[in-house]
């Protein structure tokens, strides 16, 4: 089989180094003489969500850029990326408790500069939407215009500022790495433990059976991983790996979902609860 229609799919690692480096093991990425590579010709594409949460953000961050590097990864931009980016820039407040959510990065960027100014130097020039191998990849939620009003990078400092409330791409880039949510309601404890007045939508219940397949992560599942949407052709990759879940990946063509178990950190999942309001 054409080596370049086989690829796999990994959903949100929120630092988790050892869980993410046993998943690539699992997946059959190996990291050799030259760098990483694949025995059979695979690429890897990460779908976002690489700090906050674990124990070595960074770390994994720069894991991703050695596979981006060696020309067998890609990483489409996540909310978290996006958020440590726009810290620096005056485009996110500076609250407590948008501090508490960033402390896993923020210590390792206070500790060692340097090596945050290249990973950020990375993170900007990650796309926000990926099309490649005939599919959609994107952290939260496509975008029915296919994304027009988004730039292609971060890598413009102007754009970074105008992720800020009141921003002229404040609304589409919060769709795309964000979701859409419902409107303000009755105030709720999410699985980070961070109150929120707003609950995620399940855009993809009304995701075109004819349309490409579209990976996203973002939303936090439960259970037994399963294609999404009336033509089966969405499927989500965060299974919670954030609170101690497992990692989630997808081989394409095969069809098949992987999870490697949680090494980083202790189940911190709480009850069941629903993943995204319906439509």
């Amino acid at each position: 089989m054409d080596a370049e229609n086989r690829y796999d799919v990994v959903g949100d690692v929120h630092g988790m180094i050892a869980t993410f480096r046993a998943l690539l093991a699992e997946l059959g990425y190996r990291r050799g003489g030259k760098g990483w590579e694949h025995s059979e010709g695979r690429r890897l594409v990460q779908v976002g969500d690489l700090l906050d949460r674990g124990p070595d953000p960074l770390g994994c961050a720069e894991l991703m850029e050695e596979l981006v590097r060696d020309g067998v990864g890609e990483h489409v931009l996540g909310n978290h990326e996006l958020n440590a980016v726009a810290w620096f820039y005056g485009a996110r407040e500076h609250t407590d408790a948008k501090r508490r959510a960033f402390h896993p990065t923020l210590a390792q960027i206070e500790a060692e500069p340097r090596r945050w100014e290249r990973v950020e130097a990375f993170l900007r020039e990650r796309p926000l939407l990926l099309s490649r191998f005939g599919a959609r990849f994107v952290h939260a939620s496509w975008p029915e215009d296919e994304g027009a009003a988004l730039p292609p990078t971060l890598a413009d400092e102007r754009h970074i500022r105008e992720t800020r409330k009141g921003g002229e791409l404040r609304a589409p880039v919060e769709f795309a790495l964000k979701g859409p949510e419902t409107l303000p309601g009755e105030p709720f404890y999410d699985e980070g433990g961070e109150l929120r007045r707003r609950r995620r939508i399940a855009w993809w219940r009304r995701y075109p059976a004819e349309a490409p397949p579209v990976y996203f992560g973002h939303y936090w599942l439960r259970g037994a991983p399963r294609m999404l949407g009336p033509g089966g052709n969405a499927i989500c990759l965060d299974y919670s790996c954030g609170v101690g879940g497992p990692i989630a990946a997808f081989r394409a063509p095969e069809g098949a979902f992987v999870l490697a178990a949680n090494r980083d950190v202790p189940d911190r999942r709480g009850p069941t609860r629903p993943e995204a309001e319906p439509l």
